[in-house]
């Protein structure tokens, strides 16, 4: 996997305020930018289900009146990982950039 192509699929996602997540490389780049936006307790570094349950917990619910974070919440939560797929190096990598790059790029 290569982690741009992750990175450029929630990107555009947020641009277009529709879509799904389709893998677990996506899903932890997107939680990366949730805690930007929201204090959560969840790490690149959780494996997959783990990493689930933390955003579920935390997240359900819960309202943002920003719409792409809004919309970024409901696509994380509408998607069931991949319990057997993780790769450490790369989920954790892509978790850091998401963290990074935040979505105030996307709140403009």
């Amino acid at each position: 996997m290569v982690p741009i192509l992750a990175e450029q699929a929630i990107d555009r996602k947020l641009e277009m305020i529709t879509s799904v997540i389709t893998g677990n490389y996506e899903y932890y780049y997107g939680a990366g930018i949730i805690l930007t936006f929201f204090d959560g307790d969840w790490n690149g570094s959780m494996q997959p289900a783990d990493l689930m349950k933390a955003l579920h917990d935390a997240l359900e619910g819960k309202e943002f009146s920003d719409e792409r974070q809004a919309f970024l919440v409901r696509i994380m939560l509408r998607y069931e990982v991949k319990e057997d797929l993780y790769d450490e190096k790369i989920m954790v990598d892509l978790f850091e950039t998401g963290r990074k790059k935040g979505i105030k790029k996307y709140a403009e």
